[in-house]
Order: C-alpha cells, then structure tokens, then sequence
C-alpha cells in the first residue's frame, strides 16, 4: 500500500487558452515507500521557452529527489537544503539539455515550489513566487511567494542567482500537503495567505475519496478558466497530497 494519497494537474488559465498557448505551469511528482517527492513550477511568461523550464525541470527535479531519499529515513532543513541544491542543480541541466540549440537557461526561466517528506515530516523546497503550505496536527507550515521590488518580479531556479533564493522549511506530522502556482494561489489562498477552507476542505475530502485518475480529472475542472477566470487568468498548478493513512 503506497504511503500516500495525491493528485496533481495544471491547467491553462484563460490568457493562454485565449491566445492559443501552452500552459507553462508543470506539475510532477513521484512516490516510493514512505517519500513523497512533488514539485510545481510556474514558467516566465516573458519567457519564450518557458513550458520547457517548468515541465523539463519539475521532472528531473522530483526525479534526482527521489532518487536521493530511498537511502534515508527522515529530512531535517539542512539536510533539506543540501539535497535540493544537488537537485536544482540536475534540473538546470535538464533543462539547458532540452532547449534548442542556441538557447540559454533565461529563455526557459521557471519558478520552484517542492516538497520531500514522509508521514512523519519532511521540507518544503522553494524558489520565487507560487505557495507551499502543510497542515500539521496543531496549525500549518507555510512557505510564501517571494516577490522583487516590482509587480510580478519574481526569482528563478534557472537564473544565475538562484541559490540565494533557495528557501527550506521544515515540518512533522503532516496532514495535508498543498503547493500551488501563482496563479492558483489566486484561487485557493485567503487574504491572509493561508489556504481557504472553502477551497482545501471540500477537495481534499473529495480527492481523498476516489482514485487518482478520477481525482485529477475533478480538481482540473475545479481549476478550469470557467470557474478561475474571475479571479486570474494565468495558468494554474496545483498539488495536493495526504498520507494514506489520515
């Protein structure tokens, strides 16, 4: 029996279904024994290969991860950081693998939010904007979006600089797992930036109640620009996962 129950999508918000475009948001995740690995990444809309960014970097993220964990039993944040510098790393050069010739690590530019954990706890991984929140027993663990000085400045795991921005945070006992793009934190986060009960409490009771295929199918359509474009148009990824046992 797998140690976890999780579902991930990414949905093209309504800007890009207008204009005719791929999303550039990428969900990947990956499970074995008791590790949970998952990663959402947001592509740079000024970007001009930035699905490859996102899609080509959560994978081998998630991958080089997970492949990491099968030979440990826990993460603490400096083991954490240490593990996901190694991955960021393997994901940019995944990434500048699959870029045409000529191109550069600035043409497939991508944000990071990432967890790695057991039942029993885990990190959250993050570079730029997008959200990562988890609930424990008692209350939740958040990792926020980090903005620049100007609107819709953000900070990429494929940009020169990113290990300044890396961030790390801890958690135990999670509950309920939650990472989210930016645009999809438009739509599942409160003012205060923390998940809203409206959103997270009737998805995870219903995801946790069918299988995976059928849970994605309902949380894309949750997510689809019919029911979003009110609240953003940009596209939307989201990963939601709860140990299998809660």
């Amino acid at each position: 029996m797998l140690a976890w129950t999780a579902v991930g999508v990414a949905v093209r918000g309504a800007a890009h279904v207008r204009d005719g475009q791929p999303c550039q948001d990428a969900v990947s995740w990956a499970a074995s024994g008791p590790w949970l690995v998952a990663a959402v990444c947001d592509g740079a809309g000024s970007a001009p290969h930035a699905e490859i960014g996102a899609t080509v970097g959560a994978q081998a993220f998630v991958d080089a991860v997970l492949s990491a964990c099968r030979d440990r039993d826990d993460l603490d944040a400096a083991s954490g950081t240490a593990l996901a510098r190694t991955a960021v790393e393997a994901a940019r050069a995944a990434v500048a693998s699959a870029l045409p010739r000529g191109g550069s690590l600035a043409d497939a530019h991508a944000t990071l939010v990432a967890v790695a954990a057991t039942p029993r706890g885990g990190v959250l991984i993050h570079i730029g904007d997008g959200t990562g929140a988890v609930r424990t027993a008692g209350s939740a663990v958040m990792s926020p979006p980090e903005n620049g000085a100007f609107a819709n400045e953000t900070y990429f795991f494929t940009e020169a600089g990113w290990a300044d921005r890396l961030r790390v945070t801890a958690f135990s006992a999670p509950r309920t797992v939650l990472l989210l793009s930016d645009g999809a934190a438009a739509v599942a986060l409160g003012p205060d930036g923390a998940p809203l009960p409206a959103f997270l409490d009737p998805v995870s009771a219903y995801l946790a109640s069918v299988p995976e295929a059928e849970g994605r199918e309902a949380l894309a359509a949750t997510l689809a620009p019919a029911r979003t474009g009110h609240l953003t148009d940009d596209d939307l990824g989201v990963f939601w996962a709860v140990p299998a046992s809660s």
